[in-house]
């Protein structure tokens, strides 16, 4: 569970990587069209109402990378104590036995009353039968 995890995070990670070196190659882009500009003073407002939704678009990107990244450390470290669960488990399941031999010392001790009470009924039944040959 937790390699889908990581590799799924990793898969991101890649992703949100190219977006990134995307944002920034567009961002280059946006320099040479803002240094052209002066040049072709008719052109500017288009060119910079574009320059500026691109620039809004990427920072709505760059926030979902950031987030998605959060979320991905939030992941490794429930992965991460993971383990820590794992052995309260691990010492849980260890104290068992001691549980369980305390149900077989009872049957024994109840056997051992069983044995008494048995070997009291057979005296019984001897006096009864020599009661019984005598009369």
């Amino acid at each position: 569970m937790g390699t889908k995890q990581l590799s799924s995070i990793s898969s991101r990670s890649e992703a949100d990587n190219k977006q990134l070196s995307s944002i920034f190659s567009r961002s280059e882009a946006d320099d040479k069209q803002l240094s052209s500009i002066s040049s072709r003073p008719e052109m500017d407002d288009k060119q910079l109402s574009s320059i500026s939704s691109h620039s809004e678009a990427d920072n709505k990107r760059l926030s979902s990378i950031f987030s998605r990244s959060e979320a991905d450390d939030k992941q490794l470290s429930s992965i991460s104590s993971r383990p820590e669960m794992d052995d309260k488990q691990l010492s849980s399941i260890s104290s068992r036995p001691e549980m369980d031999d305390k149900p077989l010392s009872s049957i024994f001790s109840r056997s051992e009353a069983d044995d008494k009470q048995l070997s009291s009924i057979s005296s019984h039944r001897e006096a009864d039968d020599k009661q019984l040959s005598v009369d």
